[in-house]
């Protein structure tokens, strides 16, 4: 035997494509292949099996959170930053007069 040589074993059947399989055949390209389907019967039982798992109950809770979200996605967003920048401003120069009864008034209102 020479160094070149290559020890050549034969194909397991294992392989569907191996030429010494007793499997049928591979169709050739492009050629329609039927696939099982179940029958009726089989079909009901399947239908009637996921029936029940493939409902899906979402708390009200959730659904509230989704309008809530929805509503404040479309609302325009306020841009205050002037307003805040000029308040702001006026603190650190003390100009701004605190209307100490109407803060407290509207904390009053916000309790619940």
């Amino acid at each position: 035997m020479n160094n070149n040589s290559v020890d050549v074993q034969p194909k397991s059947t294992f392989f569907t494509r191996s030429k010494t399989s007793t499997s049928p055949s591979i169709t050739k390209p492009n050629t329609p292949i039927s696939l099982d389907r179940n029958d009726s019967e089989r079909k009901l039982e399947l239908e009637n099996t996921t029936a029940a798992d493939a409902k899906v109950d979402i708390s009200s809770a959730v659904k509230d959170f989704s309008r809530i979200k929805k509503a404040v996605d479309e609302s325009p967003t306020l841009d205050k930053s002037d307003k805040i920048s000029e308040l702001k401003s006026k603190i650190n120069r003390g100009e701004y007069n605190f209307d100490y009864d109407s803060i407290a008034q509207k904390m009053l209102e916000q309790q619940y």
